[in-house]
């Protein structure tokens, strides 16, 4: 049984690597966020072909039963991955905020009769 649950490990794990591979081709995924996404697999896979790196690293760690140390990281991705994603949605709605109080401008200046918008 555990043998099964390796090789079902194993090929989970390259497969989140050939669907992000795709994403990247298709451009629907970003490189920066891609190597995120290869390192998780890559840990996944060596945890998965080496038995007992899970058990080392929670036993460096002080964690009681290693499985919990997954979930732990994985907890700990999704926080790092929420502030990353608030970071970026805070640049952009200020970034279109600007644009459109610019836009508003010139559609001003439009109506205004002002062929020409003032150098920024």
């Amino acid at each position: 049984m555990d043998q099964q649950i390796q090789v079902i490990s194993i090929i989970g794990s390259v497969g989140v690597m050939l669907f992000v591979t795709q994403l990247i081709r298709r451009r629907k995924l970003r490189e920066e966020y891609a190597l995120l996404w290869f390192a998780a697999s890559l840990g996944l896979i060596l945890i998965s072909v080496w038995r007992g790196l899970l058990d080392r690293a929670a036993k460096l760690l002080g964690v009681a039963y290693p499985p919990s140390l997954l979930l732990l990281a994985g907890i700990a991705m999704g926080f790092i991955l929420s502030i990353h994603f608030s970071l970026s949605l805070t640049r952009l709605s200020e970034q279109n905020k600007r644009l459109a109080q610019e836009l508003a401008l010139l559609a001003n200046r439009i109506e205004r009769g002002e062929g020409r918008p003032a150098p920024s």
